[in-house]
């Protein structure tokens, strides 16, 4: 999902600012998390693999979002 980010002197906000901050929420402490969006865009392109979480309704956004976390071993999934 792409959205909108603005930057105003010291301050960043926006539709983007908020989606971001919602997909972090559903990462693990130190995991990552990306929506479906960056996921069409860097999966053939780095070396990791990824874990589908589905769709996931978050607050203040209309659409569900897409979500992948990012396996900390590259070698996780491709290894089952």
């Amino acid at each position: 999902m792409l959205a909108d980010v603005i930057e105003d002197e010291n301050r960043v906000y926006g539709d983007g600012v908020n989606i971001a901050a919602r997909i972090e929420s559903l990462a693990e402490g130190g995991g990552i998390c990306i929506s479906g969006s960056a996921y069409e865009q860097v999966e053939h392109k780095l070396p990791l693999n990824y874990e589908d979480m589905g769709n996931h309704k978050v607050k203040n956004v209309l659409r569900p979002i897409h979500v992948y976390k990012v396996l900390e071993d590259p070698l996780q999934l491709s290894e089952n």
